[in-house]
C-alpha cells in the first residue's frame, strides 16, 4: 500500500563517539574519583554523625534538669 520514508535520526550523529577506548577511559576516571575521593567523604560523615551523637548524649542529662514552668505556678487542684 503506502510506503512511508523512514528517516535516521542518528545519521548524522558521530559513530565513534563511543568507542571501547572512549569507554575504557570514562571508568578509568570514575574508578580513580571513587578511590581517592570516596574515603573522605565517608570521614567526613563520620564525623558529622559523631558530633550529632555527642549532642544527643549531652542533651539527655539536661533534658532532666529543666524546670517545667508549671512547677512555678501555685494552683490548688480541687
Amino acid at each position: 500500500m503506502f510506503r512511508y520514508l523512514v528517516v535516521d535520526p542518528t545519521k548524522d550523529f558521530p559513530t565513534t563517539f563511543f568507542t571501547a577506548e572512549r569507554l575504557q577511559e570514562f571508568w578509568y576516571y570514575v574508578r580513580w574519583f571513587f578511590k581517592f575521593n570516596m574515603p573522605m567523604a565517608m570521614i567526613g560523615l563520620a564525623v558529622f554523625v559523631a558530633f550529632m551523637v555527642l549532642i544527643l548524649v549531652v542533651d539527655i542529662p539536661n533534658m532532666g534538669k529543666q524546670k517545667d514552668d508549671d512547677d512555678d505556678v501555685d494552683v490548688k487542684y480541687y
